[in-house]
């Protein structure tokens, strides 16, 4: 028996340590634990005998040990109740409902011993909610019986509380008591020194360890519901208003882009919105990753709280002797998982951007946006978080029996809240850390303010990045082997199982191992440089035998991983070389396995894992998973609290069907609306306020001149359009012919690329180059075809949607941007000009001039034959011939500025238009650049 109590405290060391010591309850549990596995080793034979004479303490037992002499210290209303109680326990009372309606419901509302002693049951809750309805007027008082929660703690073996060596362990009783006494009064009465044999030890009060609503209660609860109502009214602006608004002026304002960047509305929208994910050069098993990863977060810290509340947990030590509770045990690489992304996001982006434009992405001012931008991305829902749960978060305790643990714990928050917000907190007082889980935090921005040493040197001469980042490995990977051997510590944080009995300095394991960047950054490293590898090989041919050994392998060693170490489960000791070795290469394997997902995905070796771990379902699921690990730890505890009674642990699938699917499904809504208010909306506003300092002034000056003159032709064109005639007069001359439509867009497309400029034009579509290589016309080919059936299409949908100019906006902008893609990504505003500018002068002309565009006869040509054959069947007049070549001349320009301007502020990482991809690109679906079908010669 002894040995099972041993297990259980070291099942509970384990899972306390998962939990990052924000779990203090788990931790008060563990400690307790501690002295009870202690107690019952040095007096096996007195608490056998105990069990078996089943005498126990208990509510009447508490009524017979006070000491009467005290009962003058109390205050008279206290006094007179447990007056009233005595006299009730004895078969008096004056009062004729006292009884019925107060003695009998506390007395059975109190906890008494029951099943599961042996299986961990240390505290006998009772039953809360009959107790705190007590709450009787009694005949002859004037005030009215009112009874409380308290637990009473009483010494394991019934020692008598004046011993030495009492009160260490103890049993827990819910006990209800008269609501008139304090916790002091009331451990002044019963816990005295008397005659009789008392062996009370403590008493606490519900709600004792609840902090009064103070001033940072009400400076936070202030600061959130100002910026949730904000996001509200947004939200409800930006649906009513903003078609309304949006060709007026003050949409243009700043006031009003601000207000619009709290849109609650159009930050859900983009939560949701996966036509973004599906770009080419997207990573798609991202945010699969992040969300199995959040889950598997979720499972390990429910699964190192949960001993802490049941009444069983020697139960789910038992468990541990099955090999899949492995797949809980080392939940600590769902961490690495997030270190990985983390690296491997930095790189994919920072590489992207540099390819886009070396000079500025390397400029000082870039690497100060560079932490800058970091900063603020994180910080908001990050801050908001430690106020939450500094200042509001134990209200939710509040009128709970759970919440008398709590005053066994420091309350660190209220002292070390500032220091999260230095990101030190992970070295720096990391025993009296506010939010435990937050190491984190702490830890990837570290490493990624240092990731520079390796992204420079990648940058400038690979060979240097890679040397420097294979040093920095190596002296990681050396110092995690030192600390094993030096200290003896296990393999992994997993303490569960036969531990070294030379293992030294645990209290220093976490500050030293599990928080230091230093022995963290190895996934961080690999997941860099498999990011910069992505930007670096557009294309990587896998042989199919290889690929699938990969496959295998990499689930193998996934495999191995979770569950080398299970015989360390039983009893068995590994030897410190393998414990070392496990120690300093299992979260690189990890990596490892996790960049050959990755690569092979992104390459299209991936079959049907590649199809399922890009599923668009993922996307929103991965974009919550910040504010989800922000809030998880919280909601853990808020739904735990709400069971006020013992709960027992029946099996793991119970476990899943009421506590974690529950949980998870609740952690990711309520994250929604945190990542609308205080992730998404925030990034607005940082984007809004300082995106213009990552781009060089001359190309500021440049979007803006090019949008002023997009401004005065889209202000003209709307006045046009709104008169019904011209509307009228667009729709008469446009055809439903597929082969008129398709001499059009030829004619358009032959008249940019037969001009001066048509050699430039050219290069903007590499295709044509190829066809002409082989000595083919490209005009006669396919990709021609569709090129100009693009236009046509676009052209088309235009005149459908005229009418909402914020839809038809926001369609050829998202459309500019997907040609982020797959146009040249050194070209410069006047480049993309071309298109409808014709002659090099011109071009020369707009650059040296902030007037309006000389637009050349590119699109007026593409139109006029088919509006003077019009003319000649006598359907257009000479007059409406000319005034509707202007109009489609006008019109087509138009849709150009609009790509445009989305191509340009695409290059710059800018949406006008975050959250409305699934109108833009969803409802209209315009062939892919990408996609070139092979379509029937007489098709056309």
């Amino acid at each position: 028996m002894v040995q099972s109590w041993l297990v259980a405290l070291a099942a509970l060391s384990l899972l306390t340590c998962h939990a990052q010591n924000v779990l203090r309850l788990t931790k008060s549990s563990r400690e307790r634990t501690d002295s009870w596995t202690e107690a019952i080793a040095q007096n096996h034979e007195d608490f056998q005998s105990l069990v078996q004479s089943n005498h126990f303490f208990g509510f009447d037992d508490l009524l017979d040990v006070f000491d009467a002499n005290r009962l003058s210290s109390l205050s008279p209303e206290c006094s007179e109740d447990i007056m009233a109680l005595v006299a009730a326990r004895m078969g008096h009372s004056e009062y004729p409902e006292f009884a019925r309606q107060v003695w009998l419901p506390m007395r059975d509302s109190a906890g008494r011993v029951g099943p599961a002693i042996l299986k961990g049951h240390l505290n006998f809750v009772g039953h809360y909610s009959e107790c705190v309805q007590v709450d009787v007027q009694l005949t002859g008082r004037d005030r009215p019986f009112a009874a409380d929660y308290f637990r009473v703690d009483v010494d394991l073996l019934l020692r008598s509380n004046q011993r030495n060596d009492s009160c260490s362990p103890v049993w827990s009783f819910g006990i209800c008591l008269p609501a008139s006494c304090s916790s002091g009064e009331l451990e002044g009465l019963f816990i005295a020194e008397t005659a009789k044999h008392n062996p009370v030890c403590r008493i606490h009060r519900t709600n004792d360890a609840i902090s009064p609503l103070d001033t940072g209660f009400y400076i936070t609860i202030s600061i959130m519901g100002a910026i949730f109502a904000l996001c509200a009214l947004s939200g409800i602006a930006d649906f009513f208003l903003s078609e309304h608004l949006n060709c007026k002026a003050i949409s243009k304002s700043v006031f009003w882009q601000l207000f619009m960047c709290f849109s609650l509305y159009a930050n859900v929208g983009a939560i949701f919105g996966t036509s973004g994910a599906k770009k080419d050069s997207q990573i798609g098993p991202i945010h699969c990753i992040r969300f199995f990863s959040m889950c598997w977060v979720v499972l390990g810290h429910l699964a190192g709280t949960i001993p802490g509340v049941v009444a069983n947990p020697l139960d789910i030590v038992a468990l541990t002797k099955d090999l899949t509770t492995e797949f809980i045990i080392n939940a600590f690489f769902s961490v690495d998982s997030f270190f990985f992304v983390g690296g491997l996001l930095l790189t994919f982006l920072w590489f992207k951007s540099y390819n886009r434009n070396p000079k500025q992405t390397n400029s000082p001012k870039a690497w100060v946006m560079f932490y800058v931008h970091r900063f603020l991305r994180l910080s908001p829902p990050y801050f908001m978080m430690v106020l939450f749960f500094t200042f509001i978060f134990k209200q939710f305790y509040r009128n709970s029996p759970v919440n008398i643990t709590l005053e066994d714990q420091s309350d660190s928050c209220r002292e070390t809240w500032w220091l999260e917000f230095t990101y030190l907190h992970n070295i720096v007082d990391n025993d009296n850390q506010c939010l435990g889980y937050s190491w984190y935090l702490a830890t990837e921005f570290q490493m990624f303010f240092f990731s520079p040493l390796i992204i420079i040197p990648l940058a400038l001469k690979p060979v240097i990045g890679l040397l420097v980042a294979t040093v920095i490995f190596a002296v990681s990977s050396a110092l995690n082997i030192f600390m094993v051997y030096h200290y003896h510590w296990p393999a992994s944080p997993n303490m569960l199982g036969a531990t070294d009995p030379e293992m030294t300095g645990t209290e220093n394991y976490e500050v030293y191992m599990y928080y230091s960047p230093v022995t963290r950054c190895q996934v961080y490293i690999i997941g860099m440089l498999v990011g910069w590898l992505l930007q670096t090989k557009r294309r990587v041919r896998i042989n199919q035998i290889v690929n699938i050994g990969m496959w295998l392998a990499t689930i193998a060693l996934i495999l191995t991983l979770i569950v080398g170490l299970h015989s360390q489960m039983e009893g068995e000791l590994i030897p410190i070389f393998w414990r070392a070795m496990y120690s300093a290469f299992s979260k690189p394997a990890w990596a490892l396995a996790l960049s050959w997902i990755i690569i092979s995905c992104y390459y299209g070796y991936g079959g049907p894992i590649t199809a399922f771990m890009s599923w668009h379902i993922w996307v929103p699921l991965g974009r919550l998973s910040y504010c989800g690990y922000l809030i998880h730890f919280p909601m853990i505890f808020i739904v735990l609290v709400q069971t006020h009674d013992e709960i027992y642990f029946s099996s793991f699938t119970d476990f899943a069907i009421t506590r974690l699917l529950p949980i998870i499904a609740l952690i990711y809504f309520v994250s929604i609306f945190r990542s609308a208010c205080f992730e998404i909306s925030f990034g607005k506003l940082e984007m809004l306020l300082l995106g213009g300092f990552r781009k060089k002034p001359e190309e500021i000056r440049q979007r803006k001149l090019s949008k002023s003159d997009a401004e005065m032709l889209d202000d003209s064109l709307v006045i046009r359009l709104s008169n019904p005639s011209d509307s009228a007069l667009l729709h008469r001359t446009w055809t439903e012919d597929f082969e008129t439509l398709y001499l059009i867009g030829s004619s358009i497309f032959h008249n940019l690329f037969g001009g001066r400029n048509g050699r430039l034009c050219k290069s903007f579509f590499p295709w044509i180059a190829k066809y002409e290589e082989a000595g083919r016309d490209y005009v006669e080919t396919n990709d021609f075809r569709v090129l100009c059936l693009r236009l046509v299409q676009t052209v088309a949908i235009f005149l459908d949607e005229m009418s909402e100019k914020r839809k038809v906006e926001i369609f050829l902008y998202k459309l500019g941007q997907r040609h982020v893609d797959y146009l040249p990504k050194d070209m410069k505003p006047e480049y993309f000009d071309v298109l409808r500018v014709r002659n090099s002068a011109s071009i020369q002309r707009m650059k040296n001039s902030t007037k309006e565009i000389n637009i050349e006869e590119a699109v007026h040509d593409g139109f006029n034959d088919r509006m003077q054959s019009l003319t000649r069947r006598g359907e257009l007049t000479t007059d409406e011939c000319s005034r509707a070549i202007q109009l489609w001349h006008d019109t087509v320009v138009y849709i150009f500025d609009r790509v445009r301007e989305g191509f340009f502020d695409g290059l710059n990482n800018f949406d006008r238009f975050p959250g409305v991809e699934k109108w833009a690109l969803v409802q209209y679906p315009v062939p892919s650049p990408h996609f070139h079908p092979t379509l029937p010669e007489n098709h056309f």
